[in-house]
C-alpha cells in the first residue's frame, strides 16, 4: 500500500538512486552483459536500471508488482 502513494518522481529523488550508472556498470561487468542480450528486471520500479541497460543495447523486460511506480 505504501508504494501506491509513493510515485516514481518521489522515488527518484531518494539519495540511493544517484548511483544508477555505477550499479549498472557493475551488473553489466559481473554478468558479462553485451548488446543484444536479454535481461529480466524484477522489481524494476520506475526502471532506472532497465533504462540504462537499454541505452547500452541490452533488451530489458521490467516488471513490478506496484503499478504506480512503473
Amino acid at each position: 500500500r505504501f508504494f501506491e502513494t509513493y510515485g516514481p518522481e518521489r522515488y527518484l529523488d531518494e539519495g540511493f538512486t544517484k548511483n544508477t550508472l555505477r550499479e549498472v556498470e557493475f551488473v553489466v561487468d559481473v554478468c558479462g552483459l553485451r548488446p543484444g542480450m536479454r535481461v529480466l528486471d524484477m522489481g524494476c520500479g520506475p526502471g532506472r536500471h532497465s533504462l540504462e541497460m537499454a541505452r547500452r543495447g541490452i533488451a530489458v523486460t521490467g516488471v513490478d508488482f506496484t503499478e504506480g511506480v512503473i
